[in-house]
C-alpha cells in the first residue's frame, strides 16, 4: 500500500519533519519552490501540514481535490481560509495548549524584566557605568496589580503564576 502524499506549507524542525517522511511522501513547499512539479501531484496531496504562521489560501484548497485535512502544528490558524476548507470538505486542525505554559512564563518574564529593568540594569553592567555608582532601584512585581484582558487558557495560566507573586488578579 502506497503511502499517503502530503505537502508542507512551512519549513518543519526534524522532530515534526522526520515522523512524517516515516509515514507519507511528503512534498516539502513545492507549490513554491517548484510549481511545475506541484501541478504534476497536486490532485493527489490528501493532507497539507504546516505551522500556526502557515498561509493556506482558498486557491491552494482548490488546487488539491484530494485534500482531506489542513494540519497546523500550532495554536492558531489565522492563515487558513477556513471557509474555502469547509467548502471543500477539508478537516482544519491545530494544537491547542501546547504552548499556553510557554506563553505565560514568557509573559510572566518580561513583567519582571520591566518591573525590574532588566534590559536598562545590563546596558549599566556592560557599558561600565557601575563603576560610578549603582543602578537606581526598581520597581518590585509582588504585590502588583494584575489585569488581564481574556480569561482563557493562557490568561489562566498566567494567573496562576501570577497568584505565586502574591499579585491581586
Amino acid at each position: 500500500m502506497s503511502r499517503p502524499e502530503i505537502l508542507t506549507v512551512a519549513k518543519l524542525p526534524p522532530f515534526l519533519a522526520q515522523p512524517l517522511n516515516e509515514h507519507f511522501v511528503v512534498h516539502e513547499r513545492l507549490h513554491e519552490t517548484d510549481p511545475v512539479a506541484f501541478h504534476a501531484v497536486a490532485s493527489r496531496i490528501r493532507g497539507i501540514v504546516g505551522g500556526g504562521e502557515s498561509k493556506v489560501t482558498a486557491e491552494l484548497i482548490a488546487r488539491c481535490p484530494a485534500l482531506e485535512i489542513v494540519s497546523v502544528m500550532g495554536v492558531g490558524y489565522d492563515g487558513v481560509d477556513v471557509a474555502a476548507a469547509r467548502a471543500h470538505g477539508v478537516v482544519v486542525t491545530h494544537t491547542p495548549n501546547v504552548l499556553n505554559d510557554d506563553v505565560a512564563d514568557l509573559a510572566m518574564g518580561l513583567m519582571l524584566s520591566v518591573a525590574r529593568g532588566l534590559p536598562q540594569a545590563d546596558a549599566f553592567v556592560k557599558s561600565g557605568q557601575w563603576a560610578n555608582g549603582p543602578f537606581p532601584l526598581q520597581r518590585k512585581l509582588s504585590g502588583s496589580r494584575l489585569g488581564i484582558v481574556g480569561m482563557g487558557r493562557i490568561g489562566q495560566a498566567i494567573a496562576t503564576r501570577a497568584l505565586a507573586f502574591d499579585m491581586p488578579v
